[in-house]
């Protein structure tokens, strides 16, 4: 970049891996949750299923399938870890979460909720050579899940 004909650094600061932690490429499904506001267990009540992906740099998407056949996805979120603390954002919220990982499963507590989540395959990163893309189910994430437990604590 040049100002008044002179040379200025630009630096680019891309999210790293100490910032999105062992979370960093990694997908999920929710096994269990519990919330302790009646309200929040009604709506979460009305969930299918639910699979979260943390990507690389940063970015999470979260895609919720509700018994009534409906699916939203959620990809305005972003993440970073701090030790035990999983902290997310979106433009209309913040939340701190504590979390921990063990095998291939992960727990998250905060003081509205409790969940458990299962880790899922990593998706392919090359599609199969012979087959036409509009006949690949592209969303594993969404097949054959297990059914999550909803319970008020």
């Amino acid at each position: 970049m040049r100002y008044a004909g002179r040379c200025i650094p630009f630096v680019l600061i891309v999210c790293s891996g100490c910032q999105t932690g062992q979370l960093a490429g990694t997908r999920w499904t929710v096994l269990d949750i519990s919330a302790r506001d009646s309200a929040d267990q009604d709506r979460i009540e009305n969930i299918e299923s639910v699979c979260v992906e943390f990507q690389t740099r940063g970015a999470m998407k979260t895609v919720v399938l509700r018994k009534d056949g409906t699916r939203t996805v959620e990809d305005n979120e972003r993440y970073h870890v701090s030790g035990n603390t999983l902290v997310i954002r979106h433009p209309d919220y913040e939340r701190r979460m504590t979390f921990k990982i063990s095998d291939e499963t992960m727990e998250i507590w905060s003081e509205d909720f409790a969940v458990t989540l299962e880790r899922l395959p990593a998706p392919a990163l090359e599609r199969p050579a012979m087959t036409r893309p509009e006949t690949i189910d592209w969303r594993p994430e969404l097949r054959r899940l297990p059914t999550p437990r909803f319970h008020r604590r």
